[in-house]
């Protein structure tokens, strides 16, 4: 999936085959890979909540481009704040 300067895509690594093309523009490309996880999550399935309300987030926000998730999931807080990574 072709991703353009300035999107992000978000995908589980764990499930999806991926990897990049040979950069021959002769411009730096830059790519960042994360990882985000519960503290207390013993199994990966888990672990799936996370993933399942990032994209509840953005889908529920239309001012949010669809190739961006939002960088802060709004929602009152739990007090586990603390136990995400």
């Amino acid at each position: 999936m072709p991703v353009r300067y300035g999107q992000v895509l978000i995908f589980d690594g764990g499930y999806l085959g991926h990897g990049s093309v040979d950069n021959v523009s002769g411009v730096t490309r830059v790519s960042l890979d994360m990882r985000f996880s519960y503290k207390k999550a013993t199994t990966r399935a888990e672990g799936v909540s996370l993933m399942d309300r990032i994209i509840q987030v953005a889908d529920a926000n239309p001012e949010v481009p669809p190739h961006c998730a939002p960088a802060v999931l709004p929602g009152p807080a739990t007090g586990d704040e603390e136990e995400m990574l």
